[in-house]
């Protein structure tokens, strides 16, 4: 056997510089290595030590993914989302109670936005778009204009794909056609839940899917709105829906404001004459409360439907009973305004209504801390705060013993539930009816708690005697804001998630219409009281 002394082998860190010549003409070191320098030669060359060799050149291989690419990828991630939306709209009919007809509703606008979908796929440079979207490799080299095109087509592919967040706007969108009362309120006690695909919606789609998936796909699956502040969700809302208009002339109706009203009422603890006092201010300033907006405008939140309501009802409220200490007197003792409220007394009652529901009313306001929590809240927590931290993950499925079963730590991740296995979180009852009977005894001792004011009548007026709506305090900034009405706007806000700021902004972009309605009948008065000075002196001529 002929041997010969080479490079070091190399192969499995052998260290062999010694070689043999095999019968298949491969080089083998001493350790029995096969060499990727093979010899070749012809049947009179000479193969022995000192022969010229040459590595062998491999077979360009290309890169194989376990991850769909193109319009594929594509196609999977509206298949997942659409999913998702399914599985959002069987929560509300199976869990929540809503009709049947709401998941027709639903599907109906989903097979619409499926449309706008549609259109961007057909065209020439977004199909092209689809294809390099997701490949690693760089494309070979082309006209710069091609270029151009497929990235600006890569950027509408990216900015007309629905987000995690459309699906909770869709849902919304069908409670509204069906005229039903909700609120942005209900929507945050939704995604809160973990019966509810939104914050925990990747753990509702099949492995399957979810291995063909493309990473940037999978982010757009992921919550990207924070659930304990909707305001986007507003803004978002108002948008999709005037794209419905715009593209197929789909008018969403107006959300049905009698029912939200009363609604409102009953919950911020008002006197009943709010309600009535806030209809009259809605028919006078003539307040719409549909979704009409045009796309292309900057959209602001007192645009929003359920925002404008909640800011007619602070106006009303703040008209019939002021946060200052000034003595306001109406002219008879039927008027709105001849009742007093005592705001001190009101924030008590309040505070006991906002506290009295059902277990599951408690618990949604748990799972909104806990969505609120940052890191370092964990370090200050107290056993049973720690204990409810955590049976949030396993309710939501965050924490799944089958999840853990795949994947590359599985083995350890067993072990681990072996050590720790989860327990079932504790149901709870629901005892709405007494609740409510609870909160209608609190509505009635504000109600009861009304003062009358001293009654003045026209043509008995003194220095200093103010008329209910006169020295109307408007607020812009939360500094400027008595400690009561803080307590009142953020409760206000909370019902519509918005915080303390924008619902000031909010209300003060309504009050500013109720100023120039007031300013537009000044000078009409004025205007009419110099004509019926220009008739009495043409009939004394």
């Amino acid at each position: 056997m002929d041997e010969y002394r080479g490079a070091r082998c190399g192969v499995e860190n052998c260290r062999s510089k010694r070689y043999h010549l095999g019968d298949d003409g491969f080089s083998y070191c001493s350790n029995g290595h096969r060499s990727e320098a093979a010899v070749v030669a012809g049947e009179d060359d000479y193969v022995g030590p000192g022969a010229t060799s040459h590595r062998a050149e491999k077979e360009p291989r290309e890169k194989s993914s376990r991850f769909l690419e193109g319009q594929a990828a594509v196609i999977l991630y509206i298949q997942c989302f659409q999913l998702i939306l399914w599985k959002q709209a069987h929560c509300l009919v199976q869990n929540k109670g809503y009709q049947e007809q709401l998941e027709v509703v639903i599907k109906d606008i989903w097979r619409l936005r499926l449309h706008m979908l549609h259109d961007v796929l057909e065209d020439k440079h977004e199909q092209t778009a689809t294809q390099t979207f997701f490949s690693s490799q760089q494309a070979d080299g082309g006209e710069e204009t091609d270029q151009e095109d497929t990235r600006r087509a890569k950027l509408r592919i990216r900015e007309k794909a629905p987000k995690l967040i459309e699906s909770v706007i869709i849902c919304y969108l069908g409670l509204l056609l069906l005229r039903l009362p909700v609120l942005s309120s209900d929507i945050r006690g939704w995604v809160a839940r973990e019966d509810f695909a939104y914050l925990n919606a990747f753990k509702h789609i099949p492995q399957e899917m979810k291995q063909r998936l493309p990473v940037p796909l999978r982010r757009s699956l992921e919550p990207s709105v924070d659930p304990h502040k909707l305001q986007q969700f507003h803004v978002m809302t108002m948008t999709l829906a005037a794209a419905y208009q715009t593209s197929y002339s789909m008018v969403i109706p107006a959300i049905n404001y009698p029912l939200l009203l009363l609604r409102c009422v009953k919950e911020l603890c008002l006197p009943l004459v709010i309600y009535s006092g806030t209809e009259k201010l809605i028919k006078l300033l003539n307040l719409d409360f549909d979704f009409s907006v045009a796309l292309k405008r900057k959209i602001f939140l007192s645009q929003h439907p359920e925002i404008k309501l909640m800011c007619a009802i602070i106006i009303t409220t703040k008209l019939f009973f002021p946060f200052d200490d000034l003595r306001r007197h109406p002219t008879t003792a039927t008027e709105p305004a001849a009742l007093k409220l005592d705001w001190a007394k009101w924030a008590e009652h309040y505070r006991s209504t906002s506290t009295i529901g059902s277990d599951e009313q408690q618990r949604k306001d748990s799972d909104e801390a806990i969505l609120a929590t940052t890191e370092s809240d964990v370090f200050g927590m107290s056993n049973q705060d720690m204990d409810a931290y955590l049976d949030w993950f396993a309710r939501t499925g965050w924490l799944n013993e089958e999840d853990a079963k795949q994947g590359r730590e599985a083995d350890y991740k067993t072990a681990l539930y072996a050590m720790f296995p989860l327990q079932s979180p504790s149901t709870t009852t629901n005892n709405d009816g007494d609740h409510e009977a609870e909160k209608l005894e609190r509505i009635t001792a504000v109600q009861a708690s009304l003062r009358p004011n001293l009654v003045v009548e026209a043509g008995q007026e003194g220095s200093g005697i103010l008329r209910p709506g006169e020295r109307y305090k408007r607020y812009r900034s939360i500094e400027q804001m008595p400690r009561l009405a803080k307590v009142f706007f953020e409760a206000a806000g909370r019902m519509v998630n918005l915080e303390l700021q924008d619902m000031v902004t909010a209300v003060l972009q309504v009050e500013m219409k109720l100023g120039n309605w007031a300013e537009k009948k000044r000078k009409e008065a004025k205007r009419g009281a110099v004509d019926e000075d220009n008739d009495v002196d043409m009939q004394d001529e």
